[in-house]
């Protein structure tokens, strides 16, 4: 070998090792900054970790183990906690931070343990100011793989959610103004939620998710089940209240929400084009023989406006939905049970916080069956405008009467031995005075008894009972009579202590009463 040659050799060597030499250094060197940037954190800031390995050649960073506390005060009682089995940031475009612009092609947050503390976030507390090296950052994507997150406040866990995320082409402007949606953009967001538990505030209730996707880029969101369960049985949650209370349990299932912008959700606004749910199944409880809340009760309309999301879907419908009501009477050992079974129910539009420009009204149509026996229709129009009243139409049709038996004899201290409710429409208006309006009814063979009022074998009052069969109910009420003498007056005046549906059944209730000519000696 020549010597010319073998210093050309020599020299790709030493030109390699200086390569190889200046790789390692450097990459110590990055490692050195980014470990001396992590130590550099805003007060309150504490990141702990058992390794970090950071890639020149890569263009990564590897950190294991991390633990992020954020304690905005002195005593640490309240802090957020976030822990991860392992963070791995890759591609990093190192040579774009001469320019303040950090580019990052993908970030992976695995094994996350994420715990909120609900105290701080109802301070509403910020992150401290402080100088960022960079002016922008641009992420092209982000995942959160199997992570954990809790809110609580002490040892009472409000909510818990376990899932992942993945976030793609996320930009933010500028890290030094605030985190709104004019600074911070998007393209695309998947979340994943295997389970979600959230406790309803001010009850004894929570809700269970499970199967919870959304698609922004769809702009969909899909739940495969949402249950109410409720934390205590549903003797002892009133008795916990101290007060009159409607215990509730059940489950929706097939719930999906077409076109939602998912942006909004930001300012607290839900909007929407579609929502739908494929079944229902509810239960309620309530016992009358504790003392009535005898706070005022909002109307829909103004109960929604309430609502800390300013909601707007343009149509609501629910699939096969079944409702059992069950109450326990103020006198008497049995309860009564009411169950409307196939029931349907659309609504079009939903607006929670009426604006100018809207609708006059929200539109809500109910179909369905009262105690498995023939169908029961109804539309009613809630008012978004102050001066208008709610509407109420519909109509019973073809319903066996002796259905009703399950919570007529507890509840009303009747029994029908017999009865055919042909057809039942009625039509009325409500608002925060009174309702008024109409009645008319048509049946056959209606014969019932009064039973004692004390009795626990429910022995039949043979005097009130032949009062009701032959001075005040009437055993037919066909087509072959008059109208008028069909008829009864709806005039009813508000309790703003009671609900809106026991404002609607007791209208209902009024005009079937004065339907008969000595309907007032009628009980309720």
């Amino acid at each position: 070998m020549t010597r010319n040659k073998r210093k050309i050799i020599w020299i790709i060597l030493c030109c390699i090792l200086l390569v190889i030499a200046g790789y390692f250094l450097l990459d110590r060197y990055i490692n050195k900054k980014i470990t001396e940037a992590l130590k550099q954190l805003p007060n309150g800031i504490e990141l702990s970790y058992s390794s970090l390995h950071s890639s020149i050649l890569n263009s990564s960073v590897v950190i294991d183990d991390a633990v992020i506390k954020y304690s905005p005060e002195k005593n640490n009682k309240h802090q957020h906690q976030l822990q991860f089995g392992k963070i791995s940031v890759n591609g990093i475009h190192f040579f774009k931070m001469l320019s303040k612009k950090l580019i990052i092609n993908n970030i992976a947050l695995d094994s996350g343990k994420i715990t909120l503390d609900q105290y701080l976030l109802d301070k509403n507390i910020r992150l401290p100011e402080t100088q960022s090296p960079v002016e922008s950052l641009s992420i092209g994507e982000l995942k959160l793989n199997d992570i954990n997150a809790s809110v609580r406040e002490g040892e009472n866990e409000h909510a818990r959610a376990e899932g992942s995320i993945i976030v793609n082409d996320i930009r933010i402007d500028s890290l030094d103004k605030s985190f709104n949606k004019n600074n911070f953009h998007f393209e695309g967001l998947r979340c994943f939620g295997r389970t979600i538990k959230y406790i309803i505030p001010g009850s004894y209730e929570s809700a269970h998710i499970t199967g919870l996707e959304l698609d922004t880029k769809k702009s969909t969101l899909h739940v495969d089940t949402c249950k109410i369960v409720p934390a205590l049985n549903k003797i002892k949650m009133g008795e916990k209240i101290g007060h009159q209370v409607d215990y509730i349990e059940g489950s929706s299932s097939g719930i999906d929400v077409e076109n939602l912008d998912v942006m909004q959700l930001l300012d607290k606004k839900i909007i929407a084009d579609k929502v739908t749910v494929r079944q229902n199944k509810y239960y309620a409880f309530r016992d009358r023989r504790l003392p009535l809340d005898t706070t005022t009760k909002l109307l829909p309309v103004d109960y929604f406006k309430t609502m800390p999301f300013d909601i707007r879907i343009k149509h609501i419908s629910t699939g096969v939905t079944n409702f059992e009501y069950e109450e326990f009477p103020k006198d008497g050992k049995e309860t009564g049970v009411l169950k409307i079974v196939r029931l349907n129910i659309s609504i079009s539009p939903f607006i929670s916080h009426p604006a100018k420009g809207d609708p006059q009204y929200m539109n809500m149509k109910v179909v369905g069956s009262l105690m498995g026996s023939g169908t029961v229709t109804a539309s009613m129009e809630f008012p978004l405008q102050k001066t208008n009243p709610y509407k109420v139409t519909g109509a019973f049709n073809e319903l066996d009467l002796t259905t009703l038996n399950a919570s007529a004899e507890n509840l009303g201290k009747i029994r029908i031995e017999s009865g055919m409710l042909n057809s039942l429409s009625f039509e009325f208006t409500l608002n925060k005075e009174k309702s008024v309006g109409k009645i008319i009814g048509e049946y056959h063979n209606l014969v019932i008894d009064k039973l004692k009022e004390k009795s626990d074998d429910k022995k039949v009052d043979k005097f009130k009972s032949f009062f009701l069969k032959h001075l005040i109910i009437p055993k037919n009420k066909d087509k072959t009579l008059d109208v008028s003498k069909r008829t009864g007056k709806v005039d009813y005046d508000h309790d703003p202590q009671r609900y809106f549906s026991y404002y609607l059944l007791h209208s209902l209730l009024m005009g079937v009463k004065s339907s008969f000519s000595l309907g007032f000696l009628l009980p309720g």
